[in-house]
C-alpha cells in the first residue's frame, strides 16, 4: 500500500530522476509537511481511556532503533493522519502519528494579549518511521489500520485536514473495481445457474427475523431451461460451511458446439464452500463453487439439428463419457480471481454416434480430454455499478482424434495444444434489476455469443428469454469435425433465485 501511496505522491519525479527510496520517503515527508491546506488528508482523534485500547500498540519501534510509548493520561491525546480510503486505495493509508497535550493556560496570559494556543503538538512517528513499521513491523501497523478503522466509525474522531472550498454539487462518475467479493457475487446472482447466499441485513424485528428465515429454509430453488437443469433443496442440502445441489446440463463450456449436439449428459453435484461459513461476511469470505460431473454419451445425433429451438447441422463429433471437475475461486493469495474447468473421458472409439464414409471403411472424430484456465478481472462503468462488465483471459485445449473403421480400428491424434481464450461479459443493472446480460467468447477462432432478455421477474418466478450463437472459423477454413455454427434459442424459467 505504501508502494501505492508513493506512486501517487512522487511518481512523475521518479521516472525523471530515479531516487532511491531514502530520497522518496523525504520527499513524501516533505509535502506532508508544507502542503497541508491541499492534501486531502484526515486527523483521526484517539484518547485512550485505559490500557485495553491500547493493546497491541503501547510500544512503537521508530526507524532510527528508538522506541515511543503510547500512555494513558487525561491530558493526553493522539492523532493519526491518514489517507482516507479513495477510489485509489481499498483503505485509509497511516502517515502520520502525533501526541497532544492540553496544558493549563493561566487567567493573566489569556489578557496579555496575542493567541495562546492551549494544546502542545509533536510528531510521535514521522512518515518515515510509519514506513518503516510498515515494512519491518506489519503487525504493529496492522494494529494501528485496525485501530483507526474502528475509530473512523465515529464521524465525531474525524477532522478533514483539506483547507480549500470543495464544491460537493458537482457529480461525478468513475468506474470502480469492488476491492472485495462485490462484483463476483453481483455477477454470480446474476447468471450463475446456482444459488449463491447473500448477506442478511441486520433487521429491528428479530422474531419476523427468525420466522421468514424459517420459512425459507422449506423452500426449494431450481433453475430450467432447455439444455440446463439444476436443484436445491435448503431444508436438507444447506450445511453451514458449504451448500450441495444436483446439476443436470447438455453443455459443453469449451468447446465450440451447441447443446444437443454434443451427445451427452452431464450429470452430478455443485458445491459452494466459504472459509468461515458465515453469509454475513461473504464479501471477504473466501468462496469455492466447484462441479464433480458424470459424462454420460446419449444419442442424439439424429433429432438436435431439427429440435424447434435449434437452428444447426448435424453433430460431427464424439464427446468420450468421463469425469468434468470445474471450480471457480476468489482471490487466493491476494491472486485475481481464477476458474478451472477439467475433463477427463475414455479412450474407446469403438462405437462412435456419428462417423463418415463407407460402411466399410468408415472413420469419426472423437475427444476425450479437455483443460480451461482462467482469470477473471470485474469492472463497473460507475458507483452506481448498473453496467457491469468481466473479462476473463486465460488458456484451453483438447484433443482431437480420428478414428478409422478398416481392417479393424486405427485412431490418430490430430490435435492437443494449447490456444488463448478470451471472454468478454456486459451486464445491464438499472435500480439494482438485471435487464440482460451477454457475453462474447473466442477460442478456437470461433467467436461463442451468448445473451439473455429478463422478460418477467417477480418473486420466487423468473423467466428470461436466452440466445446462444456459435459463428463459423474466423481467419481458417473448417474443419471435417467441426459444425458451420448455429443458434439456440429458448426460455430461462428460475425458482427462487433473489
Amino acid at each position: 500500500m505504501f508502494r501505492k501511496i508513493i506512486v501517487l505522491f512522487v511518481f512523475s519525479f521518479s521516472l525523471i530522476y530515479g531516487q532511491n527510496i531514502d530520497n522518496l520517503i523525504e520527499r513524501i515527508s516533505t509535502k506532508i509537511k508544507n502542503d497541508k491546506t491541499y492534501l486531502n488528508l484526515d486527523a483521526v482523534t484517539f484518547k485512550p481511556r485505559d490500557s485495553k485500547d491500547l493493546r497491541g500498540i503501547e510500544k512503537l519501534p521508530r526507524a532510527d532503533g528508538s522506541e515511543v510509548n503510547l500512555n494513558v493520561a487525561t491530558n493526553t491525546s493522539y492523532q493519526f493522519i491518514i489517507l482516507p480510503e479513495n477510489y485509489d486505495f481499498d483503505q485509509p493509508v497511516l502517515l502520520l502519528v502525533k501526541e497532544i497535550i492540553r496544558r493549563k493556560v493561566k487567567i493573566q496570559k489569556i489578557f496579555s494579549g496575542g493567541k495562546i494556543n492551549p494544546n502542545i503538538e509533536h510528531v510521535l512517528l514521522s512518515f518515515r518511521d510509519v514506513y518503516n513499521l510498515y515494512e519491518n513491523h506489519r503487525n504493529i501497523y496492522n494494529a494501528l489500520l485496525k485501530k483507526v478503522k474502528i475509530l473512523s466509525k465515529n464521524k465525531r474522531n474525524i477532522k478533514s485536514l483539506l483547507n480549500i472550498p470543495v464544491d460537493t454539487k458537482i457529480k461525478k462518475s468513475r468506474g470502480i473495481s469492488s476491492p472485495d467479493n462485490t462484483d463476483f457475487l453481483n455477477f454470480m446472482y446474476d447468471n450463475s445457474t446456482h444459488l449463491f447466499p447473500k448477506p442478511q441485513k441486520p433487521r429491528r424485528n428479530v422474531a419476523v427475523l427468525s420466522r421468514a428465515r424459517s420459512l425459507a429454509l422449506s423452500k426449494y430453488v431450481f433453475h430450467v431451461d432447455f439444455s440446463h437443469i439444476t436443484f436445491f433443496y435448503r431444508k436438507y442440502m444447506s450445511m453451514k460451511n458449504y451448500k450441495v445441489s444436483i446439476d443436470f446440463n447438455t453443455q459443453d463450456p469449451l468447446l465450440n458446439i451447441l447443446p444437443y449436439n454434443t451427445m451427452v449428459l452431464n450429470t452430478g453435484i455443485r458445491t459452494f464452500i466459504s472459509l468461515t461459513g458465515n453469509d454475513n461476511k461473504i464479501l471477504n469470505d473466501f468462496i469455492i463453487s466447484a462441479k464433480l460431473l458424470g459424462r454420460i454419451r446419449i444419442n442424439t445425433s439424429n433429432f438436435a439439428h431439427g429440435l424447434p429451438f435449434m437452428f444447426s447441422d448435424k453433430p460431427r463429433l464424439n464427446l468420450n463419457p468421463g469425469v468434468i471437475f470445474s471450480a471457480s475461486i476468489t482471490r487466493p493469495f491476494g491472486l485475481p480471481f481464477m476458474n478451472f474447468y477439467f475433463f477427463s473421458g475414455s479412450n474407446d472409439v469403438s462405437n462412435p454416434y456419428v462417423s463418415f464414409g463407407k460402411p466399410d471403411s468408415s472413420y469419426a472424430y472423437f475427444t476425450s480430454s479437455e483443460l480451461l484456465y482462467t482469470m477473471s478481472f470485474y469492472w463497473n462503468t460507475s458507483q452506481l455499478k448498473n453496467v457491469r462488465m468481466r473479462f476473463d483471459f486465460g488458456v484451453g485445449r483438447h484433443n482431437i482424434v480420428k478414428a478409422v473403421y478398416h481392417n479393424g480400428t486405427t485412431s490418430t491424434l490430430l490435435r492437443y495444444k494449447f490456444q488463448p481464450y478470451l471472454k468478454f461479459y456486459l451486464v445491464f443493472a438499472p435500480r439494482k434489476l438485471t435487464f440482460f446480460s451477454s457475453s462474447l467468447a473466442f477460442y478456437n477462432s470461433v467467436v461463442n455469443l451468448n445473451f439473455w432478455l429478463q422478460i418477467y421477474q417477480k418473486f420466487p418466478h423468473n423467466v428470461r428469454f436466452g440466445v446462444q450463437y456459435i459463428s463459423t472459423p474466423l481467419f481458417r477454413n473448417i474443419r471435417p469435425w467441426e459444425n458451420n455454427g448455429g443458434v439456440f434459442v429458448g426460455l430461462i424459467y428460475r425458482y427462487g433465485f433473489k
